[in-house]
């Protein structure tokens, strides 16, 4: 009886999870993202034709002694980005590309905003494992969001 009660519940639990995903999935069909055009000035990184900006005097990087995970040490990348729009973005990614001295990709850090909203200024912590600890530089590659229109369908 104890046998049958526990597989009872075992098969909600899981036609419960199958139907949460179900929903979330069609809510969302495409998760259209709107990769952003980036550009710089000499004071600011210029994203979406000036939608986003951030102050390049605010990135700082380097790793982070006190949050190793596993022998993997997390380098990270801080900064401001703002919301010089009008509309709160949604699900904002930041992506940058760590390369060693020799040019060889090391890996990716990366930050997760959300909602962004309309004139928002965030303090961001990209972050990124890494074990050689080799990283010489970074390279801002990719900013995004997700398509509002796809959000009101």
């Amino acid at each position: 009886m104890i046998a049958i009660i526990i597989l009872i519940t075992i098969l909600l639990t899981i036609g419960v999870c199958l139907f949460v995903f179900y929903k979330i999935f069609t809510k969302f069909p495409s998760f259209d993202e709107v990769n952003c055009k980036i550009e710089e000035d000499k004071k600011n990184i210029i994203i979406d034709e000036g939608k986003i900006t951030i102050e390049k005097k605010t990135l700082k990087a380097g790793f982070n002694k006190s949050t190793a995970v596993n022998e993997l040490d997390i380098y990270e990348i801080t900064g401001y980005i703002k919301n010089n729009s009008d509309q709160d973005l949604m699900g904002l990614v930041i992506e940058f590309k760590l390369f060693s001295k020799t040019g060889v990709v090391l890996g990716i850090a990366s930050y997760y905003i959300d909602p962004f909203k309309a004139g928002e200024t965030w303090r961001f912590i990209a972050e990124g494992f890494n074990s050689t600890k080799d990283v010489d530089r970074f390279e801002l590659i990719k900013v995004a969001y997700l398509n509002q229109e796809e959000l009101k369908k």
